[in-house]
């Protein structure tokens, strides 16, 4: 068993993704703000950030996003 769990949502709220990562607020934020964690808005007036269940994928098994530059 690898310890990553299965995803059975289509996005996590970013509580849930310091939970599963075990990162910091603070290091998830900054993931998203660099692009290197993909994410997207929910709900009104801005709304909160959302984590796609497959970037979230990406962060568990420690790999980057499609066309992302490693460097």
């Amino acid at each position: 068993m690898t310890g990553i769990p299965s995803l059975d949502r289509l996005t996590y709220p970013v509580a849930e993704v310091i939970r599963l990562s075990g990162l910091s607020r603070e290091e998830i934020y900054r993931r998203v703000k660099s692009g290197e964690l993909d994410s997207l808005r929910v709900g009104a007036k801005g709304g909160k950030i959302a984590i796609p269940a497959a970037a979230l994928m990406r962060l568990l098994n420690g790999t980057s996003p499609e066309g992302a530059d490693p460097s």
